[in-house]
């Protein structure tokens, strides 16, 4: 499952399930560095669309938080799902669904549970985490292709309709394979 990072000034709250230990591990360690900042784990399986709809609200369940804050005011979404399957006959439909689900449709989905605070105070940010994939192919597959390709879309159409009202969408895409290689975050290929 993907990582979310949700800032709020310099509060942050991260939500990885897959990799919860390593998450929580995290929040302490920074907890002990910035003891006057905010740090909690909010966990979320982005695959599961009753999950992905209360995660904002997840967010604002931690009294802390809710004490200081009352809307997200920066987004950064790294959703990325990847399944080593290049040639498209050994990709499943259920393959499909689960990358498009977690790469394209949760993030669509936690963005839209942001704006609207956001544009209420003519402000916000959301930064979405995109791939070269999008562009490039790559050894995901074009799954994995497609749903980068439609999160590119979206943020360019984001940045187009929100910038008049002061919330700026920019996607990253220029994060290569080989720096995130040490995370585990690059699954061992699918056998065929």
């Amino acid at each position: 499952m993907p990582v979310w990072w949700v800032a709020q000034a310099n509060k942050l709250s991260l939500t990885k399930p897959r990799f919860q230990h390593k998450v929580e591990a995290l929040s302490k360690e920074l907890t002990s560095a910035y003891p006057d900042q905010l740090f909690p784990c909010v966990s979320a399986d982005l695959s599961s669309r009753d999950e992905t709809r209360g995660l904002v609200d997840k967010v604002f369940q931690d009294s802390n938080i809710s004490a200081k804050h009352k809307a997200v005011s920066i987004l950064v979404a790294n959703a990325g799902l990847g399944r080593r399957i290049r040639d498209i006959q050994n990709i499943e439909e259920d393959d499909w669904d689960s990358v498009m689900e977690v790469n394209a449709r949760s993030q669509f989905v936690v963005v839209k549970a942001c704006l609207p605070a956001m544009r209420a105070q003519s402000w916000g940010r959301v930064i979405l985490v995109g791939s070269i994939a999008s562009t490039g192919g790559g050894i995901n597959g074009c799954h994995y292709a497609a749903t980068k390709g439609a999160l590119s879309s979206m943020g360019k159409n984001l940045s187009t309709v929100l910038a008049g009202e002061g919330v700026t969408v920019n996607t990253k895409a220029q994060i290569l394979p080989a720096m995130i290689g040490f995370t585990d975050m690059i699954p061992t290929p699918k056998e065929t």
